[in-house]
Formats: C-alpha cells, sequence, structure tokens
C-alpha cells in the first residue's frame, strides 16, 4: 500500500535526524545534505554546466558529460579529450538556489597532477563581480599536494578588487583520501576550515563581508593563472570525488534595529555662500571637484565631481574629517547620487565609490600604518540610472584601535573617459541600538509605538510589531519592556498604558 507522508512530517523527521547525526551546530540551523546516493545528479538541486569559455586562462571545456554519480559519490572527471577547440573536458556544478550566510561543508577527494585545479567556492548571479563577493571554501594546485588555500574577494568593480587569502599546510596530503573543507559566512566575519580546524578568518574591519546571496560551486578546472597549465609529468584521466555536501542557514536572532544620533557632519549638504567647500578636502586635479547649482537634492547646490583626465587611471574627490569615534562603535553614511545623460558614465569603466576610512591616530595619514582599515560602496556607474538621484548608505563597525573615521567620495577615471557625478545630502551619523518598547526606532517610545504593540498584542511577530524581548510573541512580557521606556512626558504614562493595552486585548478576547 502506497503511503504519502505529509510535507509537514518529512521536515520533522528531517530535523529530527539532523539533531540524532550531530548536524545541529550553535549558531546554525541544519538545511540540507546531499550524499550523491542516486544514480544520477539531483538536477532539482545542483545545474551541471556546459560551458566553453572561462576566466583565469582556463583550458578546459565544462561539459555535463564529465559530471556523474557513482558509488555514493560526485564524481568530476577531466580527460584529454579535445572539444569545441578546448584541450581538455572537465565538470563544474552549482546549486540552483542562492544563500547569504549560513555554513557549508564539502568532504572531498582531491586529484593530483600538474595542472590540475580543484575547488570549491560560493558566488552570486545577482551582482558584476567582484561587487558582490566571492568566497572561496578551497583551492588546490595538482601539483602541490600538501597545500589548500581559501580565499575572499571583494571591490567596487574591477580592476579596484581586493583578495585576501591564505593558504594551510600541515604535512598531510589532501590528495590521498577524503578531507572535508568548510566555510561559516556571518554578517561581520568569515571563517575557513580544513577537517573541522580553523585555519583562517576574514572580518568585516579588514574588508566589508558580503551580504548578496551566493549559490555553491564545485569543479575541476584545467590549466591556467592559478597552478600551470598541464605538462609531460600531466596524466589523464584524473577525478575530483564528493562524499557530501552539508548545508545550514545562519541563526539570527532579531536584534532592535537602529536608531542614527546627528548628523555628524558640518557641510553635508554643500551649501557654503562663497562656493567653498567648507570642511571637505580635495584631491586630484582642482578642476574636477567644486560645488555647483546646476543640480541639487537638498537645498541649492551639490557636490560635482568629474574625471581628473590623462591616459591611465586617476583618481579625484573630496574627503572629510576628523570624527573622533570609539571601537564598536555602529556608523552609518548616506548620500545621494545622480548622473546627468548628457555626461554619463555610459559606455566607460568610470565608477565613484564612498569610502569610510578608520585610523589609530587622529590625523593620520592615507595608506600609511596609521590607517586600519576602509569599507566602500559604489554610488554610481555604467550601470546606475540616469537624472535620478539615488540614496546609497554603509554601515561598519568601528574596528579595535581606531580613533577617527573619515569619509571620501572617489571619482575613480580609467583611461580618460568622460562622465559627471553630482553628490548631495551626506550624513555621518552614530548608531545605536532601539530602546525596549521604541517600535518604529524613532528614538522615543511614545503612543505611536504602543498602538504597534496593541495591534498585535496575543500574536507574534517582530520587533516592529511589539516583540522587544525577541521570544516571537507580542505579550505581557513586552508591555512591560515598553511600559519602562515610555516617555513620561507625554500622555498616557506607563500605568495608563497599562489599562490602555488591557482594553485592547479584552476587545481581541470578545471577538474571539
Amino acid at each position: 500500500m502506497l503511503r504519502i507522508t505529509p510535507p509537514l512530517l518529512l521536515l520533522g523527521l528531517s530535523c529530527s535526524v539532523a539533531a540524532a547525526n550531530g548536524l545541529d551546530r550553535e549558531g546554525f540551523n541544519f538545511l540540507w545534505e546531499d550524499h550523491f546516493n542516486g544514480n544520477s545528479l539531483d538536477t532539482a538541486r545542483w545545474e551541471a554546466i556546459n560551458r566553453r569559455d572561462s576566466y583565469n586562462n582556463e583550458k578546459q571545456y565544462y561539459h555535463p558529460d564529465q559530471v556523474a554519480v557513482d558509488n555514493g559519490n560526485l564524481v568530476i572527471t577531466t580527460t584529454d579529450e579535445p572539444l569545441a577547440g578546448k584541450d581538455y573536458r572537465s565538470g563544474l556544478v552549482r546549486t540552483h538556489t542562492e544563500q547569504a550566510y549560513g555554513r557549508w561543508e564539502v568532504r572531498a577527494d582531491l586529484p593530483t597532477t600538474q595542472g590540475m585545479w580543484p575547488a570549491i567556492w560560493l558566488l552570486p548571479d545577482s551582482k558584476p563581480w567582484p561587487s558582490g563577493g566571492e568566497i572561496d571554501i578551497m583551492e588546490n594546485r595538482g601539483s602541490e599536494p600538501w597545500k589548500v588555500s581559501s580565499a575572499y574577494h571583494w571591490g567596487p568593480s574591477w580592476p579596484s578588487n581586493f583578495v585576501y587569502d591564505s593558504t594551510y599546510a600541515t604535512g598531510t596530503s589532501y590528495h590521498d583520501g577524503f578531507h572535508t573543507y568548510a566555510v561559516e559566512w556571518e554578517p561581520d566575519q568569515i571563517r575557513y576550515y580544513v577537517d573541522d580546524q580553523l585555519h583562517f578568518t576574514v572580518n568585516d574591519y579588514t574588508a566589508p563581508i558580503s551580504s548578496t546571496p551566493m549559490h555553491l560551486i564545485i569543479n575541476l578546472a584545467i590549466g591556467g593563472d592559478y597552478g600551470g597549465d598541464p605538462n609531460h609529468t600531466t596524466s589523464f584521466p584524473q577525478t575530483m570525488e564528493v562524499d557530501y555536501v552539508r548545508v545550514w542557514e545562519l541563526d539570527q536572532p532579531e536584534r532592535p534595529p537602529a536608531v542614527a544620533e546627528q548628523n555628524l557632519m558640518p557641510g553635508s549638504t554643500f551649501e557654503a555662500e562663497d562656493g567653498g567647500l567648507d570642511n571637505w578636502h580635495p584631491f586630484g586635479s582642482e578642476a574636477s571637484v567644486g560645488l555647483t547649482t546646476d543640480h541639487a537634492h537638498l537645498g541649492d547646490q551639490s557636490l560635482r565631481i568629474t574625471g581628473s583626465g590623462g591616459g591611465g587611471t586617476s583618481y579625484s574627490g573630496v574627503a572629510q574629517g576628523s570624527y573622533q569615534v570609539e571601537p564598536g562603535q555602529k556608523i552609518r553614511v548616506s548620500s545621494h547620487a545622480m548622473i546627468p545623460s548628457l555626461d554619463s558614465l555610459i559606455g566607460t569603466d568610470n565608477f565613484v565609490t564612498m569610502k569610510l576610512e578608520f585610523y589609530s591616530v587622529l590625523g593620520g595619514q592615507f595608506f600609511s600604518e596609521d590607517m586600519i582599515s576602509f569599507i566602500e560602496t559604489t554610488i554610481a556607474s555604467s550601470t546606475s540610472d540616469l537624472d535620478t538621484w539615488l540614496l546609497n548608505t554603509l554601515e561598519a563597525t568601528v574596528p579595535e584601535g581606531a580613533v577617527e573615521t573619515r569619509l571620501a567620495f572617489v571619482f575613480v577615471q580609467n583611461d580618460g573617459a568622460p562622465g559627471t557625478v553630482y553628490i548631495d545630502d551626506a550624513t555621518l551619523q552614530v548608531l545605536r541600538d532601539a530602546d525596549p518598547g521604541d517600535a518604529n526606532a524613532d528614538g522615543e517610545v511614545n503612543l505611536l509605538d504602543l498602538s504597534a504593540l496593541a495591534s498585535n498584542f496575543g500574536g507574534t511577530g517582530a520587533w516592529v510589531q511589539g516583540d522587544f524581548n525577541a521570544d516571537g510573541n507580542v505579550d505581557l512580557l513586552d508591555l512591560s519592556l515598553l511600559a519602562s521606556g515610555f516617555n513620561t512626558d507625554a500622555v498616557p504614562t506607563p500605568g495608563s498604558a497599562m489599562l490602555l493595552l488591557a482594553s485592547f486585548a479584552g476587545v481581541s478576547r470578545r471577538s474571539l
């Protein structure tokens, strides 16, 4: 007799099996695993790529025929059979779904011979490389069996990209049998593991940590820039085998929303009556930076930046500082930017970034040992909307050792290409967590917040619905938190607020 198990029962069974197998991990919720126990690739979860051309001067053609499931393993096979002008054939698989934050764990047996380049990594589809980030969980050179490496790639656009990487070597040959490679990706940190040993960490004060959802990719490249091409010592065929893949999501308890303090930055609206730049300091060609009345988002003037001319890559813009900060503080900067259609960036590699820099001493020199770190985001490029003021924001945690932060706007011009960008209404604010009871995060606990809680009382919700203790329920515990912080200069008082909510709850009960 055929029996259909209800989906919820299957979900519960899956969770209980995960718990029984020890797959639950602190800070992460187990999502799925694939042990490749069937006879073919699970195409509902994975895609085997058909692609002739890849990057990094690789020499393979990725073809689905090079991907198989055999004896409980995913098997990617490389051969020296030419195809469509490529000297070699190999395989690449990736998940259909993308995910931001979590843990990815892959147990794999790597190939060994000159020219092999096995990789396990994460990459997004929704943003051009490297602005969405790239997380390389594991890479290996076929000629170096005792080394594996991990990396994080990020940058506003190519070629202004950065790579943070680490090589791991313990004397173990990673070509002899299966080893486990994993990454844990959180909003402020990325941690890399080999055989459950932490060997590399990237923090948000080192580089901006991407929040862009990414695919998991497993592939075996041949040749190219990483480990060199095959030579007379190379033997074919070679295989990369994967025993299992496991994926967790990040368990993210809701935090109070951020409340911004006043704008700390003078001259943020670029309204100096004498046409000067107030506290902004220009760099690059002076003719490329200045105030203008041509366009404005707020007031009558804005900042106008163009390229500084010449060949190669040049930089121009403005910076403002210094603002004293303390480690652990949350900082938010924002601005509006607009590209005019009459002098756009279309067809160029030019772009403009908004950059937040941190220094260990007041008045520290840019890119000296005084500079601890910086983060930046692209606010204008060849793909930006035209003739439209676009809001841009950037948030960061002040790193250890920092005492000063500065804000800069940088126009990166390549090969003298034209283009103009207008910037206005810049802000730099210190953030703090909203007080318990401040549902709308406006800095006050008042009737508006009480109304939000009353509307959801007795149900479930998030902070904005009145769940101030993050237990998923809107109840008397949350009301108590609201009452303790209620604005005593307003009406009602905490006591009358309790009575008001009781009346809401009474109406709710009578309506059942």
